[in-house]
């Protein structure tokens, strides 16, 4: 009787488990997405916090400051003359603190207590103004550590700047604690590591320059680990949480296209490392999950779609082909991935063919007209497809991918979705159906013959 019961036992803990693991599965599969708010303003730039509970936004007029579900600004600060302009923003993992950076005045401002303040704001907790500012601390060249200990500047000319020591600072003035080595070129995009220890950046004749230890006490002017070759023009650049990866979007001078870099073991590589792999197609925007094995990149020049590689740390060679790619007719002008990269979002600015009218930038926008939102998991399926009011080019996404805010120039602009099921974790990767069906359906069988049989020999008995 004894063995009976646990061979029943262990029939109905194998279903019960085939049935829950295939509920997950499905859960996996069905990821939903909503509209949870929009405001009527534009955007220059935005940034959430990566436990998805705030959303920091510049534009024209000042920086303001949401909790993630409401639409209203919790508060806001505003420009102190009609000439200044915030033109970049990042925030800290939890939201309590804030950092942007301006036009031409050079300046930046440093914010902590975002989670509390409340209101108009007369003044931040302290201020930078760099006498070496040539250009504006433009978006994507200002970022901050998960704790907010850490900022690090480009954009601002042809140098890197890092700040220590910033949740305890005050006042006006606060230098930077080191500085790069003079680049060939401008500075466009900065990325930094959650916990400050890893820093990549590039611009304009430049290259990829990549400083492991940055939050490290040292020598300055700093020199970079290692440094690309220069003749290329960087415009997105991430690292992986580790340091492990970095990968880049780039154009080449001597060649038109944009191309996507990745460098493996980048914290170990010194000198002027070739890249990994490449991909030479036109981009405009790359992220990475955490660990850099996934990357995802947009177009964002012409049409040519969403691209998205899987393994991404085992790749190896040239024109690397993607895992995936989607929407071939759109121009995807940036992209976002959660730190597992189980989710991605692309924003595309306008529905209408690229726009480059004569004697406007390459990355111009075109016409402000209706703008569009796409929600796609790691396997490639489209789970989301959102069109706003006006057109978006900017796009910010918290760690778990539960909370993305996306924003454009135009207004009506700031739209804010949640993925619920991803909202204070991560989103578990699963096995397919069929995999659970290979793996759990055999142990099932076996355990219901191992049952009929040892009843059919207590019958013969």
């Amino acid at each position: 009787m004894e063995r009976r019961l646990l061979l029943l036992s262990m029939l109905l803990l194998l279903t019960i488990s085939f049935v829950s693991l295939m509920t997950s599965v499905s859960a996996q599969q069905g990821l939903t997405v909503v509209e949870i708010w929009n405001n009527a303003m534009s955007v220059v730039d935005l940034a959430v916090s990566r436990d998805g509970s705030s959303i920091a936004v510049v534009n024209s007029t000042g920086l303001y400051f949401f909790d993630s579900h409401n639409p209203v600004a919790r508060w806001w600060y505003l420009n102190g003359t009609t000439s200044e302009k915030f033109m970049s923003v990042a925030i800290s993992a939890n939201g309590h603190y804030v950092i942007v950076g301006n036009n031409t005045i050079g300046s930046i401002y440093y914010f902590d207590g975002g989670n509390f303040r409340t209101g108009l704001q007369s003044a931040g907790s302290w201020k930078w103004v760099s006498k070496h500012f040539v250009g504006d601390v433009e978006r994507r060249t200002i970022d901050i550590s998960d704790d907010g200990q850490f900022v690090v500047v480009g954009g601002t000319g042809d140098k890197v700047y890092y700040f220590f020591g910033c949740t305890s600072r005050v006042g006006i003035g606060n230098p930077w604690d080191w500085i790069s080595e003079q680049q060939s070129g401008f500075i466009h995009a900065v990325d930094i590591s959650p916990d400050g220890k890893y820093v990549a950046a590039g611009g304009l004749g430049s290259g990829v320059v990549f400083f492991a230890d940055a939050n490290v006490a040292g020598v300055s002017p700093r020199v970079p680990n290692w440094k690309s070759a220069s003749n290329i023009f960087v415009v997105d650049v991430a690292v992986s949480h580790d340091g492990y990866a970095v990968a880049v979007a780039a154009a080449d001078v001597s060649n038109p296209d944009t191309t996507l870099h990745y460098w493996a073991n980048a914290k170990s590589l010194t000198g002027n490392p070739l890249n990994t792999w490449n991909r030479t197609i036109l981009f405009g925007c790359v992220d990475a999950s955490g660990d850099g094995d996934r990357v995802v990149a947009g177009t964002g020049m012409m049409i040519g779609s969403l691209h998205f590689w899987n393994d991404a740390k085992t790749l190896v060679g040239k024109d690397i082909a993607e895992t995936w790619i989607r929407l071939p007719d759109e121009l995807v002008f940036d992209v976002g991935t959660s730190d597992d990269g189980n989710i991605i979002a692309a924003v595309v600015p306008f529905t209408a063919v690229p726009y480059h009218a004569a004697g406007e930038p390459l990355f111009s926008n075109g016409p402000v007209g209706p703008g569009k939102v796409y929600f796609y998991t790691a396997a490639g399926d489209l789970f989301g497809n959102f069109t706003t009011s006006s057109g978006v080019n900017k796009l910010s996404m918290s760690g778990s991918g539960g909370i993305t805010a996306v924003g454009g120039d135009g207004l009506r602009s700031l739209y804010v979705f949640e993925i619920p099921m991803a909202v204070g974790g991560e989103v578990i990767p699963v096995m397919g159906g069929g995999q659970f069906v290979s793996i759990l359906l055999p142990l099932v069988l076996l355990a219901g013959a191992g049952c009929s049989l040892f009843l059919r020999k207590r019958r013969v008995q």
